[in-house]
C-alpha cells in the first residue's frame, strides 16, 4: 500500500513539472515569436521610451532577473534581452528609434566600464582638443575658418607639427585629415621658404603706389619694365600673388558715351497695316525706310517711298546724313504726288 501511494505522488508530481515545463516553454515561444515578428513586418504592438529601454537594459546587465525587468516595464523577457545586447554593443544609441536616431560619423565605443576603452576615448578628446588649439593659434581668433576641415594643406601640416610630438604622426594626419605623402611635401616647402617674398614686397608696393587702382596686367608691365631692378615672371604669378594678399584694385565706372536721343516727343501712332501689305488701288498704303550704302567712298542714306499697290516708287531722297531734312524732303515730294480725295497710310519701321 505505501509503494502505491509513493507511485502515485511521484505520478503527480512529474505530471505537473510537465506541465509547468509545457507552459513555460509556450511562453518563451510566442515571446520569441512575437519579438520575430516585429523585427521582420517592422510592427510595434506598444513603443516604449527611451528612458525606459536604458533603465531596462542597465538592470538586466546588473544581473536582476529578465522576467522582473520584463513585468516592471510591461514588455516581455525576449525585449528586455534585446536591449540589454543592444546597450552592451552600442550603447545609448543602439536603443534609440532607427528613423530618428543621428548617424554618427564613426562607430560609438562600446558602453561599459573596461578602462582601456576609457582611456582610448579620452586620448581622442585630447587630440581633438589639441588639434582645435593650435586650428586657433594657426589662425587669427577672428578667422571664420575655425572648422580643422576647411583648413589649406598647409594650415594642416603645421597644425601636425605642432602636436605630433604628443600623440604620434599616423593619429594627428588621421584627426586633420591629411595623407602622408602630402603632409611631407608641405613639410618641404616650408622649409623651402617663400621664393616669391621678395616679389611679393614689390607687388604690394606698386599696387599702394599706384592709389590701390593699378591691376595687375599693369603692375607685371611695371616690374618687367622697371629699368633699375627688373623682374620678368609671369602674368599669373602676379595675379596669384595679388588674390592672395587681398589687393583688389577699385576701379572707376565708364562714363557714358553722350547721345543726343531725348527720348520720344510723343506717342507712336498704331500700327494699322498690321504686316497686311496689299494695296487694292493705288496711294491706299505707302511704305518706307531709310538704307546705308556706299558710293565714292561716302557714306549716303537713300530714303524711298513705296507705294505696295504695284511697287512703284513715288519719291525718294539721297542725303549724306541721316537727318529730318532728308525724311521731310521724301514726305513732300510723296505728297505733291496726290490728287485730291486721295488720302494714304504711310508706314513704316
Amino acid at each position: 500500500m505505501p509503494n502505491q501511494i509513493l507511485q502515485v505522488d511521484e505520478n503527480m508530481l512529474e505530471t505537473k513539472l510537465d506541465r509547468l515545463v509545457s507552459e513555460k516553454v509556450e511562453q518563451l515561444l510566442n515571446a520569441m515569436l512575437d519579438a520575430e515578428a516585429d523585427e521582420i513586418t517592422g510592427a510595434r504592438r506598444r513603443s516604449y521610451t527611451l528612458e525606459c529601454k536604458t533603465n531596462a537594459a542597465r538592470r538586466a546587465l546588473e544581473g536582476e532577473p529578465l522576467a522582473r525587468v520584463a513585468r516592471d516595464a510591461g514588455c516581455t523577457p525576449t525585449s528586455v534581452y534585446q536591449w540589454m545586447r543592444r546597450y552592451r554593443s552600442e550603447g545609448i544609441l543602439g536603443l534609440m528609434d532607427r528613423r530618428n536616431a543621428p548617424m554618427p560619423a564613426e562607430p560609438m565605443p562600446a558602453a561599459g566600464d573596461d578602462v582601456e576603452e576609457l582611456r582610448r576615448q579620452v586620448e581622442v578628446l585630447r587630440l581633438e582638443n589639441a588639434v582645435m588649439r593650435e586650428t586657433i593659434d594657426v589662425l587669427k581668433a577672428d578667422d571664420p575658418r575655425l572648422d580643422p576641415s576647411m583648413l589649406t594643406n598647409r594650415e594642416r601640416t603645421r597644425v601636425v607639427d605642432a602636436i605630433r610630438g604628443e600623440f604620434g604622426l599616423a593619429a594627428c594626419l588621421k584627426a586633420v585629415g591629411l595623407k602622408r605623402s602630402t603632409y611631407y611635401y608641405e613639410r618641404g616647402a616650408i622649409a623651402a621658404g617663400d621664393r616669391y617674398a621678395v616679389l611679393r614686397a614689390r607687388v604690394a608696393g606698386l599696387f599702394e603706389q599706384g592709389g590701390r587702382a593699378w591691376g595687375y596686367r599693369t603692375i607685371h608691365r611695371m616690374l618687367r619694365l622697371d629699368e633699375s631692378d627688373p623682374i620678368v615672371v609671369s602674368e599669373k604669378v602676379v595675379r596669384r600673388i595679388m588674390r592672395e594678399g587681398a589687393m583688389r584694385p577699385v576701379y572707376l565706372k565708364r562714363p557714358k558715351r553722350w547721345s543726343s536721343y531725348a527720348g520720344e516727343i510723343g506717342e507712336a501712332p498704331a500700327n494699322l497695316v498690321e504686316r497686311d501689305f496689299h494695296a487694292d488701288a493705288p496711294n491706299m498704303l505707302w511704305v518706307t525706310d531709310v538704307t546705308q550704302f556706299t558710293m565714292d567712298g561716302y557714306k549716303c542714306w537713300l530714303s524711298p517711298v513705296v507705294d505696295c499697290f504695284d511697287g512703284m516708287v513715288v519719291s525718294w531722297t539721297l542725303s549724306r546724313s541721316p537727318n529730318a531734312d532728308m525724311a521731310n524732303r521724301m514726305l513732300l515730294d510723296a505728297v505733291a504726288t496726290l490728287r485730291d480725295g486721295e488720302h494714304p497710310i504711310i508706314h513704316s519701321d
